[in-house]
């Protein structure tokens, strides 16, 4: 490689100066957040912008990272083994190095807890303090002590060079060529791929401490000594430096070096900062002493350009990159300024204590003073300069114009011409006010006055106004010689008969204080009752159509107070920022001010010749120059912080930029949010969301960087936040949050699936019960036809033919055959007492079986021949078993059935018959002591098969036990429960 000319670029640019000789800049430093935002020290020994846009603090009490909003601290809870940071190394994945006094090195990575792991440098390795410290491009930290260079290797510290000649502080930096390269004192090292390179400097003799390194270009640096300012270029021969003679001031030495997005250079000494400005042929200006009472330890530019000053004892401080200056300062005594005018390259201001005021040929501010300038001192809105560059000086005796330019150059001369304006007797006016044609217009007690310079033959038009028109301001004369009248009460419209007032379509009353013609011809209006501008697009006689513009098409938050125009451009001031509407795109383009800007009192506006734009605030004029207006890059955004029902749930450190989705609990929907975002230049970050599908805009920007949302019903949801754009318009990126709160199980779908199968299922079931119900009835009716029919409907037919029989038999024979037709019927009776009993509801209780088998047992063995003996439970101890009247049948009809048998077959002298009921278990014993039969004996009848089918209906067990003249005994044990 052939190494070029050293300091091609800048031999010919910089301007060589010595320190007594540095000049003051005009853009003062502005302090920055500090310990009542959270910093940890005001003793701040570097500082770093990481690839999230978070700013680094290092102070010699802990790491402080800063979010726009707020600062949170890093100490030794969260992994730093020292709270004295003195080196800061970032990547562009977001992970961190830091170097500690101690030493110590950490690494930082936010998706660990704690973020921070802390490697101690050993005695072995030698020296006090981490200087400085880099990754480079494979991720590897760089480091160096007082007695070397050093890598960490995973968790191993590696010694790469060592220079035992070098002073205390050196400097390692990421080279853009691969590797590192370190330069100390005496040495320049380039560490590539395993291979180091050992080279000495070429001006080592009388070098201190090396501080900064800082590109210019390919394999070319500046480096910053405690003395000099150095260019270092790495050629295939060897470095090759240049001494740039620029020293620091007296007693002090140099301390940091950086370089700003616009080309600047800026170097920290012990006793200030020094600007190199960038030319516009590539080179840098003579420095400029920009603050001169702090000891700057570090200097780092964050992505929007601003340049961030860390001092010693003084904390932080700001040089914002937004491109005003000032132009004039805070003056008390003079006033506060209230009118801006251009007259050819001049600009003229007018305060409110009667002074006027010229900056010429964009310098500062001088007093306009002349002895031949009438005494208009008390008159704070009775001047104004014309379309024409004449001056009107309004007096509380008359009206004078001044020609002549030799007014408004650096050295006044002949040629000024200051004359009365008098038409039968003197012109006094209360108000002067300049309209978009650049006439002046001046409200005198009851007329209008019409100053046009461009009307040789005229120049002085008189309107009468009718009696009694309010006061105001006079900013409109049309064409039918009507007057437009901004009044406490509205908008008025006045000529020489009578007042109107101007209102809009809706019959609401129009207010402006002030108006803005253009030079498209469109007239805006600016309240100070409402926020945005109001454009006048159609008149209609006293109606006026208008069209209001406001944060969505670009413009500043807030009310509006001036405006001005010039070319296709018309600007608008307030609170909130400046904006220059583009009637091509119909959309304006915003710029929140600066913090040394005072928002609240901005009263006047003017674009100069020059197209820069003039701004009064307060008793400051600032200055901006719209070809260096850039808007900053879109600010990040961030979950900093997220509770789910109550529950803080785990991110990154420094937040999560999402998307994240979120399954909040139906018993506890709340979800609360913190965000953060690392955007700087338009103050603090101030943030717009909506909730879908509930909102349909974005909410009203907020400088409250939370959102609670509490009580939300089951569904879905996105949370859609963004940081609200300069004006509070909506700019990406966005953060979507997407929510899901599911429903009670009663809500889902599977819940509705089961309740209608539930529903499905009970209609069955109950068409089934019904169904069965029917059935059983059917059953019963069919039973009991059975029972009467077999039992009454035989007995009765026997009845019938005996009754038929006993006609023809004689006396004797007759009663023979009425006794049986009486023994008949008393079956007869008792069956029937049998079926009505059997279907009784009131009898479905077991005490009710026992008593009627009581009576049968009682009917059947009288007690003559054969002893009866009956055990049951007592009726309290039974009461409460209901039986259904099918199984309180088959119980009656089995036990009566074996009492019947013994009756009629057994020839017993004792039956005894015993009901027990236990664990829901019911036992039925019928003994007798008679005959008996035998097992293998056939059965005459069906008696004893009608028993075991009905046991077998009842589900119990039927044993019979007999033998012959052993007697009989018939049980039956059955389930109750």
């Amino acid at each position: 490689m052939t190494a070029a000319p050293i300091g091609t670029t800048l031999a010919t640019a910089l301007t060589i100066v010595l320190a007594a000789s540095i000049a003051t800049a005009q853009d003062a430093l502005l302090p920055g957040p500090g310990r009542g935002d959270g910093l940890a020290s005001d003793a701040v020994r570097c500082v770093a912008s990481d690839a999230r846009g978070y700013l680094w603090f290092g102070t010699a009490d802990g790491l402080s990272r800063w979010d726009g909003a707020r600062f949170s601290g890093y100490g030794i809870e969260r992994g730093l083994a020292t709270t004295q940071v003195d080196a800061i190394a970032v990547t562009a994945d977001g992970s961190l190095g830091f170097g500690m006094h101690g030493p110590w090195v950490a690494l930082y990575d936010p998706r660990t807890v704690p973020p921070i792991r802390s490697i101690r440098v050993t005695d072995d390795h030698g020296g006090r303090n981490v200087c400085a410290a880099c990754f480079d491009q494979d991720g590897v930290l760089w480091f160096t002590t007082e007695s070397g260079l050093f890598a960490v290797i995973g968790d191993r510290i590696e010694r790469v060079a060592s220079d035992e000649r070098s002073a205390w502080y050196s400097v390692v930096v990421r080279d853009p060529r691969g590797g590192v390269l370190w330069v100390t004192s005496g040495e320049v090292v380039q560490c590539r791929g395993g291979s180091v390179t050992r080279r000495a400097r070429p001006d080592a003799q009388g070098i201190g401490n090396v501080w900064s390194l800082v590109p210019i270009a390919a394999d070319r640096w500046f480096v910053l000594d405690d003395a000099r300012l150095v260019e270092l270029e790495l050629a295939d021969d060897g470095p090759r430096t240049r001494t740039l003679p620029v020293t620091p001031p007296p007693a002090a030495r140099f301390t940091c070096l950086c370089r700003g997005d616009a080309g600047d250079l800026w170097v920290g000494t012990t006793a200030g900062l020094l600007r190199c400005a960038s030319r516009a042929d590539g080179g840098l200006a003579e420095p400029e002493l920009v603050r001169a009472d702090v000891w700057v330890r570090a200097l780092c530019v964050d992505r929007d350009g601003d340049l961030w000053i860390a001092t010693d004892r003084a904390g932080l401080l700001v040089r914002s990159a937004l491109p005003f200056e000032v132009v004039r300062r805070s003056d008390a005594d003079s006033g506060d300024v209230i009118a801006l005018w251009r007259r050819g390259d001049a600009v003229v201001a007018a305060t409110d204590r009667g002074s006027l005021l010229v900056a010429r040929g964009g310098g500062g501010f001088d007093a306009l003073t002349d002895s031949r300038l009438p005494d208009w001192s008390a008159a704070t809105s009775r001047s104004a300069v014309d379309g024409a560059g004449d001056l009107w000086l309004g007096t509380a005796s008359a009206l004078f114009r001044v020609r002549g330019a030799s007014l408004f150059q650096a050295s006044p001369g002949g040629g000024l011409v200051v004359e009365p304006v008098v038409e039968r007797h003197p012109l006094v006016v209360e108000r002067l006010t300049v309209d978009g044609q650049g006439r002046v217009l001046g409200r005198a007690a009851r007329e209008i006055v019409v100053l046009d310079p461009r009307d040789a033959d005229r120049p002085i038009t008189r309107l009468p106004l009718p009696p009694g028109c309010p006061s105001g301001m006079v900013f409109r004369v049309d064409a039918a010689r009507r007057a437009w009248i901004a009044t406490a009460g509205g908008l008025l419209r006045a000529d020489a008969n009578e007042v109107v007032p101007l209102r809009t379509a809706s019959g609401e009353a129009i207010h402006a204080d002030s108006v803005v013609e253009d030079e498209g011809g469109r007239t805006w209006l600016l309240s100070w009752r409402k926020p945005g501008v109001e454009l006048v697009t159609a008149e209609h006689d006293d109606v006026l159509e208008l069209r209001t513009f406001g944060i969505a098409d670009g413009m500043p938050d807030g009310l509006l107070r001036a405006g001005a125009s010039r070319g296709d451009r018309t600007w608008f001031a307030g609170p909130g920022g400046l904006a220059a509407f583009d009637p091509r795109t119909g959309r304006a383009r915003a710029l929140r001010w600066p913090d040394r800007v005072r928002a609240g009192s901005v009263h006047a506006l003017l674009v100069a010749n020059d197209d820069t734009v003039w701004i009064a605030s307060g008793s400051e004029v600032h200055r901006l120059a719209p070809e260096r207006w850039r808007d900053p890059p879109p600010a990040p955004l961030f979950v900093d912080e997220l509770d789910v029902a109550g529950e803080r749930l785990a991110l990154p450190d420094g937040g999560s930029a999402g998307p994240l989705d979120l399954v909040v609990p139906y018993a506890n929907p709340n979800v609360a949010l913190r965000f953060a975002s690392p955007a700087y230049r338009d103050g603090p970050p101030r943030y717009r969301h909506r909730l879908r599908p509930i909102d349909v805009d974005f909410s009203a920007p907020s400088a409250l960087g939370a959102i609670r949302l509490a009580g939300l019903a089951p569904g879905d949801y996105a949370l859609e936040v963004c940081v609200a754009g300069t004006g509070g318009a909506v700019a990406s990126p966005q953060l979507v949050v997407r929510i899901a709160v599911p429903g009670p199980f009663w809500r889902s779908p599977f819940a509705w699936l089961l309740v209608a199968l539930s529903a499905v299922a009970l209609v069955h079931g109950f068409h089934r019960a019904r169904v069965r119900r029917l059935l059983a009835l059917e059953a019963i009716r069919r039973r009991i036809a059975g029972d009467l029919h077999d039992e009454l409907g035989a007995g009765l037919a026997q009845v019938a033919v005996s009754s038929e029989v006993a006609k023809r038999r004689d006396e004797a024979a007759r009663h023979e055959t009425l006794d049986s037709i009486a023994c008949l019927a008393r079956d007869l009776r008792s069956s029937l007492s049998d079926i009505v009993w059997a279907v009784d509801p009131a009898r479905d209780d077991l005490p009710s079986l026992v008593h009627r088998l009581r009576d049968v047992a009682t009917t059947l063995f009288p007690g003559e021949s054969c002893r009866l003996e009956f055990e049951a439970p007592r009726d309290e101890a039974i009461a409460s078993v209901r039986l259904t009247p099918d199984r309180r049948r088959h119980l009656f009809l089995i036990a009566k059935e074996a009492l019947a048998n013994a009756a009629r077959h057994s020839g017993a002298r004792c039956v005894s018959i015993v009901i027990e009921l236990s664990a829901g278990e019911l036992l039925l014993r019928v003994k007798d002591d008679g005959r008996g039969f035998a097992d293998e004996e056939p059965a005459a009848g069906h008696g004893l098969p009608n028993l075991r089918r009905r046991a077998a209906e009842l589900g119990g067990r039927l044993a019979i036990d007999s033998a012959p003249w052993r007697g009989t005994t018939i049980e039956l044990r059955v389930r109750l429960s």
